[in-house]
């Protein structure tokens, strides 16, 4: 009976890790009001390329500006005590599993909490569940529009860092062990 939970728990895990890269396409426009006007035109511009909405016309928000860290670079990053991590995903998907030491800001709230909760003299790496980080491509472009100067995502997002065996965690982070030096 208690594997049968397990299985439950394992299969619900894997369903949200499958759509998450799917979540920032299918938003509902209540959820996305605290993003700046340049995400709301990516995700609109986003369901346009998806055929959702053919007569769209706003650009893609442009992320090819913004720089991709390795799993090795960020770890490094990390023991020098140089970069602040930054989990943009849903909370429920952070507890479920997250880089040791990340915060958690979804995206949805990125622009009313970073100032108040990011240093502006750090590395600031952004991660999300997509292998191809477009989420956390668009936040890390948020924050530079906020202007945070040192700024990236993470190559691969959170299934690179799983992969490569770095440590994670379940639950949510005590935010007072969290410092921002």
């Amino acid at each position: 009976m208690k594997m049968l939970g397990s299985k439950r728990i394992a299969a619900l895990l894997a369903l949200t890790l499958a759509l998450s890269c799917a979540k920032h396409q299918t938003e509902p426009r209540a959820e996305r009001a605290e993003l700046s006007p340049s995400l709301e035109n990516a995700s609109s511009a986003s369901r346009e390329s998806n055929g959702d909405d053919s007569t769209a016309s706003i650009p893609p928000l442009p992320t090819d500006d913004i720089r991709r860290i390795t799993v090795a670079d960020l770890r490094e990053s990390l023991r020098r005590g140089e970069a602040i991590v930054v989990d943009v995903r849903s909370e429920a998907q952070y507890r479920a599993g997250h880089i040791s030491g990340a915060r958690s800001i979804p995206t949805s709230e990125l622009a009313k909490r970073a100032r108040r909760e990011l240093p502006k003299n750090r590395l600031i790496v952004t991660y999300c569940s997509c292998p191809a980080e477009h989420t956390s491509a668009r936040a890390a472009s948020e924050l530079k529009r906020l202007g945070f100067k040192d700024v990236a995502a993470l190559r691969g997002g959170y299934e690179a860092w799983k992969q490569a065996g770095m440590p994670t965690k379940e639950g949510m982070e005590d935010r007072a062990s969290i410092s921002h030096r």
